[in-house]
């Protein structure tokens, strides 16, 4: 498929194709594969992001007087703004909201949750969506 595909055709073969793109928090998108992920979008391709995180400690931690709802809104009003300039056609939770958070309380964190835990959840996107670039 794509890897016979030489530089010059590069523009069109990515036209339409469907593209997700994982993450762990919030702005993630913006400072890790901006530049990628706008390529792709550019080229044509159809770019899903999924956010493992709701990234509400951040928030918290630059403005003390954001309560949790507050914060995650302000997040996603960002992440809703970075994907319109990146050409994301569509964001989510890679799962329920609030299933790994960013808090002080580690033991909910992303970073503590099991492995296995975190491949079924990204398995879980790549066998409903079948993009195909990861």
């Amino acid at each position: 498929m794509l890897s016979s595909i030489g530089p010059g055709n590069l523009m069109t073969a990515l036209a339409g194709e469907l593209v997700a793109v994982f993450h762990a928090h919030p702005d993630d998108e913006v400072f890790a594969t901006a530049a990628a992920t706008h390529g792709l979008a550019a080229a044509g391709a159809q770019v899903q992001l999924f956010i493992a995180t709701r990234g509400e400690l951040p928030e918290q931690s630059a403005d003390p007087s954001l309560n949790e709802a507050s914060a995650r809104s302000a997040r996603e009003r960002r992440l809703d703004q970075s994907c319109q300039l990146l050409g994301v056609s569509r964001w989510s939770y890679l799962t329920r909201p609030g299933r790994w958070i960013d808090t002080t309380d580690r033991s909910r964190t992303l970073a503590a949750a099991p492995i296995p835990d975190v491949a079924a959840a990204i398995r879980s996107v790549i066998d409903d969506l079948r993009p195909q670039i990861v």
